[in-house]
């Protein structure tokens, strides 16, 4: 539907298109272009420019903005935070390996190559598997398909259990250092006295002092001792928990809430 701007402008057009072709008529000449301005509907082709008033609205004309294209590497890493595309299996025998895994699911569910991820969680001290992971598929489809046909299925030795992947635990959860350190589950009530906190989850490779630092910004620590973490006492690796010891328990209380 025409506005009036528009009624009015089609008006005049049509108004000089007559004009023309009463001028040329009477030299006797013969106007072509006269012929398609006369075919034309005026709503196929309306002039804004900026100011002009369109359906109650000023005209506003500025570039486009080009949408940046993501790389292939960007929409693989969306892809595989995407629970949508992420199963969860247990019952993973011990023996096998992230290429063994990623071979049953291919084979068992007739597909190529529409695997992205594929996460293993292993001991620390011995390098053998926990028995459970996720698994991350390209497309949507396939993980539906997966859940359908492949739980309670035979893998190696055991049976797998195949279940929707649950999205993490945000109860608590403060980022501390590039290491990783994080708190994660709700605090119980701090008893009387306390100057000590527990924490666990530990990435194996955070030493003391890197504890040390990603929690002195809530008090003091205690110099001697302050932090003490539990080692495997033939290796001496980190078992990913440990207990840091404040200076007073303000200071302790406010590390965990």
């Amino acid at each position: 539907k025409l506005t009036k701007r528009e009624k009015r402008r089609a008006k005049e057009k049509a108004r000089k298109i007559e004009e023309r072709k009463r001028k040329l008529a009477e030299k006797g000449e013969e106007d072509e272009d006269s012929s398609n301005e006369e075919e034309e509907d005026p709503r196929s082709r309306v002039d804004f420019k900026k100011g002009d008033i369109f359906a109650g609205r000023d005209v506003t004309s500025m570039p486009a903005k080009k949408k940046r294209k993501m790389s292939e590497d960007e929409k693989i890493a969306m892809r595989k935070k995407d629970l949508r595309r992420t199963i969860y299996v247990e019952g993973i025998p011990f023996e096998m390996d992230e290429e063994k895994v990623k071979e049953f699911f291919h084979k068992g569910l007739d597909v190529e190559d529409d695997i992205i991820d594929v996460r293993l969680p292993r001991w620390q001290d011995s390098g053998r598997l926990k028995g459970y992971g996720h698994i991350v598929f390209n497309t949507i489809h396939i993980r539906e398909k997966a859940l359908r046909t492949l739980n309670g299925k035979s893998l190696g030795t055991r049976y797998i259990t195949i279940k929707e992947a649950n999205a993490p635990k945000n109860d608590v959860s403060s980022s501390f250092t590039e290491k990783g350190l994080k708190v994660h589950n709700k605090p119980r009530e701090q008893p009387a006295n306390c100057h000590t906190i527990f924490i666990k989850n530990l990435p194996y490779g955070a030493t003391e002092d890197d504890i040390s630092e990603a929690f002195a910004k809530f008090g003091k620590i205690v110099e001697d001792g302050g932090v003490r973490l539990a080692r495997n006492y033939k290796t001496r690796e980190s078992k990913g928990f440990g207990y840091v010891h404040y200076k007073n328990m303000e200071a302790a209380k406010s590390a965990v809430t």
